[in-house]
């Protein structure tokens, strides 16, 4: 009976990683973020055969997600290098992924948001258009997750970079607050995403720094660095300080 039971779990065992080693898009989040600190350190762009190859994979759940995540990560990083027409085609094929989807989930509503936020960068002659299709797919997203740490997270962001003379820095406070108060991920699904509250850190001690609050912007400099050691903006925010 014992050597039935062992039996039965090796079997188990065995089933269980063949069914992860069968998943496609196992880690994608990490091999993406991956792509684009070799893309900056190498000074050469990385994320587009990591698309290639996203691209290449079969239909499923997450897949148009990563893919325009994929997209997302490239366009900052050219836009970074002043390649803003490279940023360009990466930021509209992004939208072009989720765009095409009959329906969309709360993080795709989410990504898709952000996506048209960074738009603005490369096209400021649309910038009210864009901020508006943004503002609504963040709501969108609320709508169907009320906690949803990557809508908080754009729409605190996109208040950050807005004028003052536009109404920008009203809100932006408030909503990083609550992308930190949000749980990294509701979904089970194991490819579902979880990256955002670094960033949420970030911008809501730039914020603090920008309104002279010099004791918050240390103080959440500090938090978010226990949390992300290695997030180099953070700490060269606190150099600063």
């Amino acid at each position: 009976m014992k050597e039935i039971t062992c039996c039965f779990l090796l079997l188990l065992t065995s089933l269980l990683s063949l069914g992860q080693a069968q998943d496609p898009l196992q880690g994608i989040e990490e091999q993406i973020h991956q792509a684009q600190d070799q893309s900056f350190a190498e000074q050469t762009d990385k994320l587009a055969s990591l698309i290639g190859k996203l691209e290449e994979m079969e239909s499923s759940e997450w897949l148009d997600y990563w893919k325009a995540y994929a997209a997302y990560q490239g366009a900052i990083y050219l836009m970074v290098q002043n390649d803003n027409q490279g940023a360009v085609t990466y930021a509209d094929k992004g939208l072009a992924y989720l765009k095409q989807k009959d329906k969309l989930n709360d993080e795709e509503h989410a990504l898709l948001g952000s996506l048209y936020s960074l738009s603005i960068s490369f096209k400021p002659g649309e910038a009210i258009g864009l901020s508006a299709k943004a503002r609504k797919s963040f709501n969108k997203s609320l709508k169907k997750n009320p906690d949803n740490l990557r809508a908080f997270l754009g729409i605190g962001r996109a208040d950050f970079y807005k004028p003052k003379q536009y109404g920008g820095g009203k809100e932006a406070e408030a909503f990083l607050l609550k992308a930190l108060a949000a749980p990294d991920q509701y979904s089970s699904h194991p490819n579902a995403p979880t990256w955002g509250r670094d960033d949420a850190y970030y911008y809501l001690a730039a914020f603090y720094q920008r309104e002279d609050r010099t004791g918050d912007a240390k103080l959440y400099c500090h938090k978010g660095l226990k949390e992300f050691p290695t997030h180099h903006l953070l700490a060269e925010l606190l150099a600063k300080l």
